[in-house]
């Protein structure tokens, strides 16, 4: 059977991977700087970009939380973050993820703390999980970002029993 890709067709994609990763994480950068030149955080550019997106997550709309965590590792593994962990711990889902170390150049180069640079990357994950019904919890220690996602069961009527949202 022959190979799929030649040595060179590999390394070739892999340069382009690392170049169409750089340049995503670059434009989401500079977005952030044009928001914070007007007055706006990148709490607020999070809260918008996740509200402009949560919808593109309809076809996970009654997803589990396992379900959209594995969404949400492919989705950031593709833009370049390391995926270390994704478990369902009972009904709770858990991600653990790392950002490319790669980012430090650009934070640098766009001037960026890296705090508000997470703030913005990491924080339209909790919209687009609201959206879809699930809560969410973020975690950081150190360079590991920990997200837990489960599903937010609601009260309705006067019987106060929880019903899957």
């Amino acid at each position: 059977m022959e190979p799929l890709a030649t040595e060179a067709q590999a390394d070739r994609l892999a340069r382009q991977l690392l170049m169409a990763r750089t340049n995503l994480r670059g434009y989401l950068m500079l977005m952030l700087r044009y928001a914070k030149a007007r007055g706006e955080s990148a709490a607020d550019l999070a809260r918008f970009l996740g509200e402009q997106a949560a919808p593109t997550w309809g076809r996970l709309r009654n997803c589990t939380a396992i379900d959209f965590a594995r969404a949400l590792a492919q989705l950031v593994e593709a833009g370049g973050d390391e995926v270390v962990a994704v478990r369902d711990e009972g009904g709770i889902a858990r991600l653990e993820l790392r950002p490319p170390s790669s980012d430090d150049q650009l934070l640098a180069a766009f001037g960026i703390e890296r705090d508000e640079w997470h703030a913005l990357y990491y924080g339209q994950f909790e919209r687009i999980a609201t959206w879809l019904g699930l809560r969410c919890l973020h975690e950081r220690e150190g360079d590991l970002h920990r997200f837990y996602f489960a599903r937010i069961a609601r009260i309705t009527g006067p019987h106060r029993r929880p019903l899957p949202v």
